[in-house]
């Protein structure tokens, strides 16, 4: 999977988000943790680029980009997301002050103006 896009952000831009990303081999480890059985939605409340979410996917065949929703502070990483799983869910929010799970929060912070097709399909996740 793609893992060469790994700064979008400068430095000095990071720092200010407070934004770190997880290195691939620590994603990877994480991914394996989840220990998941069958398809479901996956939900990282800090997505950042996706490592993570690349690493989800790379472990396990039954989950699809369709199965991604990733929130983050910076809209330059969510539009990131959008292209790089296309079908993913993606909003930009702050998991600290955010309801994110629910439903409210995916149709008040659409990101149709960042991609046409995205479509507001979540589900209250339990």
């Amino acid at each position: 999977m793609i893992y060469e896009h790994a700064n979008h952000l400068n430095k000095d831009s990071q720092q200010e988000l407070g934004s770190f990303y997880t290195p691939k081999e620590l994603a990877l480890k994480m991914a394996k943790m989840l220990k998941l059985k069958s398809k479901c939605k996956v939900l990282d409340p800090c997505c950042g680029k996706g490592n993570l979410f690349v690493a989800v996917l790379e472990t396990y065949s039954f989950i699809s980009n369709e199965d991604l929703y990733g929130v983050d502070i910076d809209p330059e990483a969510i539009k990131f997301c959008i292209k790089k799983f296309p079908g993913g869910h993606f909003q930009v929010g702050n998991c600290l002050e955010d309801n994110i799970t629910d439903d409210d929060f995916w149709k008040k912070n659409s990101m149709d103006k960042y991609s046409p097709t995205f479509k507001n399909t979540f589900g209250r996740i339990k």
